[in-house]
């Protein structure tokens, strides 16, 4: 059996669009019947426009490789949001001042694709 939904976490973001989550707990025993459905919920939260010079969301999500190895080298790069490639939902960086970008997976939750 499924224990109450738990609050509504913060929105993920300080300005702009963002996502909220909550859980639940299946509480099972043995013999039992499993739970059904999600231990999540996501919902969209939007809070005030951001202002003026505010670095984007993309943005900080690419930088946190800045400094960083990749791609199997010692080399590190300085990273920028690329947004030519197939998947707007993927975090695709463009090595800054080099004509190559890198996928580093999945956005993260709340940023728009």
């Amino acid at each position: 059996e499924w224990t109450p939904w738990g609050s509504w976490s913060r929105c993920s973001s300080s300005c702009g669009r963002g996502l909220s989550v909550r859980s639940r707990r299946c509480v099972w025993f043995p013999g039992e019947e499993p739970c059904w459905g999600d231990s999540h919920e996501y919902r969209l939260c939007r809070l005030p426009d951001c202002p003026l010079g505010a670095i984007p969301f993309r943005d900080l999500q690419c930088a946190i490789y800045n400094g960083h190895p990749v791609l199997g080298s010692q080399k590190t790069y300085q990273w920028v949001p690329f947004y030519g490639a197939p998947n707007q939902c993927d975090l695709n960086c463009l090595a800054e001042g080099h004509a190559f970008y890198h996928s580093f997976g999945r956005v993260l939750d709340g940023t728009p694709c």
